[in-house]
């Protein structure tokens, strides 16, 4: 997921930025970064978010409001642009 579709999905970046110092990997290779030492895979972009291949890495933190992982899907899903009608719709 690229910067632009973060933000389109409604989950905020405070949130991300709150999660990567929460999770153990993510820390680590914050703390790489910062120090001028990243790993190959992952750098920063210039809003401070941690990248893995070029994408937005979301930590698997789940603040009250649900995972990003959870709210980026259902914001994408559930749009009306969408093509079709939410996860209750397409379950019936």
């Amino acid at each position: 997921m690229d910067a632009a579709a973060l933000v389109d999905c409604s989950v905020p970046i405070l949130d991300v930025l709150a999660g990567l110092s929460a999770e153990s990997l993510s820390s680590r290779e914050l703390d790489y970064c910062l120090k001028g030492s990243p790993s190959p895979r992952y750098y920063l972009s210039p809003f401070g978010l941690l990248l893995m291949d070029r994408r937005v890495y979301f930590p698997e933190y789940r603040p009250e409001r649900g995972s990003f992982h959870t709210r980026g899907l259902q914001a994408k899903h559930n749009h009306p642009t969408a093509g079709h009608f939410g996860y209750s719709k397409t379950l019936e």
